[in-house]
C-alpha cells in the first residue's frame, strides 16, 4: 500500500510539472559588465540617448529589444535603479512582443509612468493582437512594493494565457490575455526621466521553449 502512495505522489507532481511548464533555460544581460555593448541589442533611437555609467545602462527616451525570441512560458527578472522624487521624474516601459522596430503584431505592454510624482504616478498593462482586439488595465497611485530611492526587481510571469506582475515581491495583478497570441517574442525595454535617475542592472530570462536569434542593428 505503501508503494503505490508514493507512485501516486510522484505521478501527481509530474502531471503539476507538466500542466504548468518548466522553465529550464535561462538567458541573461548583465549592464554593469565591462563588456556590455548597445551593439548588443537593436536600439530604436537615432540619438544619443543613452550611456552605460558604473551601475548600469542610463537611457533617456530611447528603448532597446532583445537580441533573441523566447517562446513557451516565460518568467522575466528585471533589476534596475531608482532615484526620484516630487519635482524629478523617470518612467519604465517593457513589453513582450513578436517583433522588433515596430512591426509586432503580438504585443503585451507594462508602462510605470511618472514615477516619483504624486499625484500622476500610475502603472498599467495593455494586450493586443492585429487579429483579435485590444485590452487594458491600469492602476492610478503610487506602484506598490516600488523603492523610489534604491534597488528594485521587476518581475513579469507568463504561463499560457496567465500574466503576474510583481515589483519587489509585491504582487501587483494577475489577468488573463484575451486576445495575446505572440510565439516567439522579444523583450523590449524603454527607459525615460525628467529630472530624476533609472538605471537598468540586470535582465534575466527564464524560459521554456527555443531561443531563437534575431536581426541586430
Amino acid at each position: 500500500m505503501r508503494r503505490f502512495r508514493v507512485l501516486a505522489v510522484v505521478a501527481l507532481l509530474l502531471t503539476a510539472v507538466l500542466l504548468t511548464g518548466c522553465l529550464n533555460k535561462e538567458w541573461s544581460y548583465d549592464f554593469t559588465a565591462t563588456e556590455a555593448s548597445i551593439d548588443d541589442w537593436t536600439l530604436d533611437s537615432s540619438g544619443e540617448l543613452y550611456e552605460f555609467v558604473e551601475e548600469g545602462l542610463s537611457m533617456n527616451c530611447a528603448g532597446i529589444w532583445t537580441p533573441f525570441t523566447f517562446s513557451g512560458d516565460m518568467t522575466i527578472l528585471l533589476d534596475f535603479i531608482l532615484g526620484v522624487d516630487e519635482a524629478n521624474y523617470a518612467s519604465l516601459r517593457i513589453s513582450i512582443e513578436d517583433g522588433s522596430l515596430w512591426d509586432e503584431e503580438n504585443e503585451i505592454y507594462l508602462a510605470f509612468r511618472c514615477l516619483g510624482d504624486p499625484v500622476y504616478e500610475e502603472w498599467g498593462i495593455d494586450e493586443s493582437s492585429d487579429g483579435s482586439g485590444y485590452c487594458e488595465y491600469c492602476e492610478e497611485g503610487q506602484v506598490p512594493g516600488l523603492n523610489h530611492n534604491g534597488e528594485n526587481t521587476l518581475k513579469v510571469v507568463k504561463t499560457g494565457n496567465q500574466l503576474t506582475v510583481y515589483m519587489n515581491k509585491t504582487k501587483l495583478r494577475t489577468i488573463k490575455l484575451e486576445h495575446f497570441a505572440g510565439e516567439n517574442n522579444y523583450i523590449w525595454l524603454k527607459t525615460g526621466k525628467v529630472g530624476g535617475e533609472i538605471i537598468l542592472q540586470r535582465i534575466e530570462v527564464k524560459y521554456s521553449g527555443e531561443k531563437t536569434p534575431g536581426p541586430v542593428s
